[in-house]
């Protein structure tokens, strides 16, 4: 495809997107549907910039070469060759061709066709010269000449991708601390009244709740010279530290108060929550145990909620999605129905890429998948434990996410100034508070791989 070819399908990927968007805001897509669309179309594009600046150094390449070439070609050539300055070089020709070779390199100029001449050394003060041995590409390294870096070529740690904290409600903390009131229990409540009767006294029990924030925060240190050598590694340590965070910050939110989660924590995780229901999947397929917990989140007087969100590790949803019927065909697949609809995470087939992430890496966020189990939206993590699942009502007031203080990073070059120590600094003041313990399933002994 030449220049115009790919900035005309540039417009209409825009364009497309542009349809799809009001598709999605008119209700006439899915989320899911519109996020596949989108995911090929930015993957697409890249493509295209990347061809398109490709034309665009190929093209000042040959422009330049054309025009040494027509310099050359209108040089005098009546006392043989002429300089060959034209293409950057400061040595001239004339003395090493004879008339027959300088008339076949003219002529090659003018036609722009290739010619190989061979040159005999005519110069006495050249005859000692001869061909030096190539060298070994293993000889420069670690040698004089600097090492060279693709710029933004680091390869990051990988951490897990999704971010428990984008899928739960959030909340700013004002002050150091924040409250809520809870109504908790009624003495009575509302009933049959005759005329001129006393009406019940519900009799309201309140309870005022308070949460606190939970510091999270880290630190990384380079010397200056490394710093130097490597211009980027500055930016590309701060992502780091920051993907370092989130990781922990999920750790807490899921584990924190549980066993073999963080102890003495400000608040405690999901997992570790007192007054939560529970699910026993022993003697069950898994997936009948999903249905069952669904069904007791909707039924408990602790909560009459529906299920909205399922958190589940990646094998424990992989043994659930291969159940297999008697004949041994896969049980949910028959329901997606075929052709692929059934996928691991749910998301749209995935296609051949040759473009890597930056870093390596998935970022952190919103990645859990768009897997659905009878209707309960599933997330995908690696950082709760295999078999056991946390199936809540976030509508029922099952988490709310708290922010006292968001990301800070800090640069301090001077604290390590006796010995070059450049050092960036990261820290955040969160919470989780489950106002609802009783919107929170846990499913234990799942089925996994």
């Amino acid at each position: 495809m030449n220049d115009a070819m790919l900035r005309h399908r540039a417009q209409e990927l825009k364009d497309e997107i542009a349809l799809k968007t009001a598709d999605l805001e008119g209700g006439r897509i899915t989320a899911a549907q519109y996020k596949s669309f989108v995911d090929r179309a930015v993957e697409e594009s890249g493509e295209i910039e990347t061809h398109l600046k490709a034309l665009a150094t190929g093209g000042r390449f040959m422009a330049s070469q054309d025009a040494a070439l027509e310099s050359l070609a209108t040089q005098d050539w009546s006392n043989g060759a002429p300089s060959m300055k034209a293409f950057g070089v400061g040595s001239t020709v004339p003395g090493y061709l004879d008339a027959g070779q300088a008339n076949e390199l003219r002529v090659a100029l003018e036609t722009k066709r290739p010619c190989t001449l061979e040159v005999d050394v005519r110069k006495a003060f050249a005859s000692g010269i001869h061909f030096k041995t190539a060298t070994a590409e293993s000889a420069l390294i670690n040698g004089p000449l600097p090492g060279i870096m693709q710029p933004n070529r680091f390869i990051s740690l990988p951490y897990e991708p999704t971010r428990i904290a984008s899928y739960l409600p959030a909340a700013a903390m004002d002050g150091p601390s924040s409250y809520w009131l809870q109504h908790t229990s009624n003495a009575a409540e509302a009933n049959g009244v005759a005329e001129l009767g006393s009406k019940p006294d519900l009799g309201m029990t309140f309870t005022e709740n308070k949460v606190l924030p939970q510091k999270l925060a880290g630190q990384a240190s380079v010397s200056m010279e490394f710093n130097m050598d490597y211009p980027e590694l500055g930016g590309w340590m701060q992502a780091e530290l920051q993907r370092s965070l989130i990781n922990q910050e999920n750790n807490y939110i899921l584990n924190a108060g549980a066993a073999g989660g963080p102890t003495g924590a400000a608040f405690t995780g999901l997992l570790g929550v007192s007054g939560t229901l529970t699910q026993d999947a022993t003697g069950t397929n898994g997936l009948d145990a999903i249905a069952y917990a669904a069904q007791a989140l909707r039924s408990s007087t602790a909560a009459y909620s529906p299920p909205d969100l399922l958190i589940l590790s990646p094998a424990t949803v992989t043994a659930l999605l291969t159940t297999k019927d008697d004949t041994g065909r896969y049980v949910l697949d028959m329901l997606q129905g075929p052709a692929g609809n059934l996928t691991w995470n749910g998301d749209a087939a995935a296609h051949a890429t040759t473009n890597p992430s930056l870093g390596g890496i998935w970022p952190q966020g919103n990645e859990g998948g768009n897997l659905s189990l009878f209707g309960v939206p599933v997330v995908q993590s690696t950082q709760i434990a295999n078999g056991v699942g946390v199936m809540l009502s976030i509508r029922g007031g099952a988490a709310v996410y708290w922010t006292r203080l968001n990301m800070l990073i800090i640069f301090d070059p001077y604290t390590g100034l006796t010995n070059n120590t450049w050092r960036w600094v990261i820290e955040s003041r969160i919470s989780l508070s489950t106002p609802r313990p009783g919107a929170i399933n846990i499913i234990e002994n799942l089925p996994f791989v």
